[in-house]
């Protein structure tokens, strides 16, 4: 589905990991690490470059920022669903940085009901917070994604 990412990959510890698991429980949809991502749909050579370009810069940290979103994504055949929480980045430029908090493929969109379900209080993600890392990504069911590299 999105091939080959470059993340921002939270600790497991982090509270946004067990608001996306309590999220994938209401919600009946998968579950899936917590990460804020940098790139995707990238072939591995593409990937790999992304990772060593952002292996050498120092880590920024984000803020929660404004009102969770719903954003549709197609590839292919396939419609991708996601509730996402913006962040603002201090430090460098990811394009559109974002938390999303669930996933929903090939079935109808998130509804109004569904996403104020979602906890958004209030928290911060900081540089010790996470890890790079590539994702291998082509599986439909983001609890099938893998890890395969961490810095």
């Amino acid at each position: 589905m999105f091939k080959y990412c470059v993340w921002y990959l939270l600790n497991d510890t982090h509270i946004i990991n067990n608001r996306i698991i309590h999220n994938s429980k209401i919600l009946k949809t998968s579950s899936f690490p917590g990460h804020i991502t940098i790139k995707h749909t990238l072939d591995r050579k593409q990937a790999e470059n992304i990772f060593e370009e952002y292996s050498k810069k120092e880590k920024p940290f984000f803020l929660r920022f404004g009102k969770l979103t719903c954003s549709i994504t197609k590839i292919g055949n396939t419609t991708f669903h996601s509730i996402e929480q913006p962040l603002k980045v201090c430090g460098m430029y990811i394009p559109n940085p974002h938390i999303s908090m669930a996933y929903r493929i090939n079935k109808e969109p998130f509804t109004i009901d569904e996403v104020e379900k979602i906890n958004t209080s209030t928290f911060n993600i900081i540089y010790s917070d996470f890890t790079l890392c590539l994702a291998k990504c082509f599986s439909e069911d983001p609890s099938e994604w893998k890890i395969i590299k961490k810095n």
